[in-house]
């Protein structure tokens, strides 16, 4: 039913899309506002604290980063978003996400690493 589901709705983005009509999935990773909620209200505009939010300088960020890549070869993570394509059949993150990513993964070494990739899939991988 699911698959089902899946296939109707790329059918619809695919015939719509030549009138300019784009059917999106409303997740994380497509956030297209809903109109009526923005137009219903000012309440958005709004400034937001970001007290409770741990931030890091952009000096704490680089040298955060920095460590993910400490002591990893180059070959680990060159090319990495190709193989990633070519093995998968979609790009998913872009190229900086996945090296990125990649360094994290080695450097961090999480027992369990979760993702979505749309509102009806969740997937996870032991490492």
């Amino acid at each position: 039913m699911k698959r089902l589901l899946i296939r109707l709705l790329y059918w619809a983005f695919r015939t719509v899309q030549p009138l300019g009509i784009n059917i999106l999935p409303n997740h994380y990773y497509s956030s297209v506002p809903d109109v009526r909620a923005l137009r219903d209200g000012i309440h958005w505009r709004n400034r937001r604290s970001m007290a409770g939010i741990p931030m890091l300088s952009v000096d704490e960020q680089v040298e955060l980063l920095g460590g993910w890549f400490k002591g990893i070869k180059a070959t680990h993570v060159e090319g990495i978003f190709e193989r990633a394509v070519l093995a998968n059949g979609v790009s998913g993150y872009g190229p900086v996400d996945a090296v990125v990513l990649a360094a994290f993964i080695a450097s961090q070494k999480p027992g369990r690493i979760g993702w979505r990739l749309g509102p009806f899939s969740r997937h996870y991988f032991s490492l």
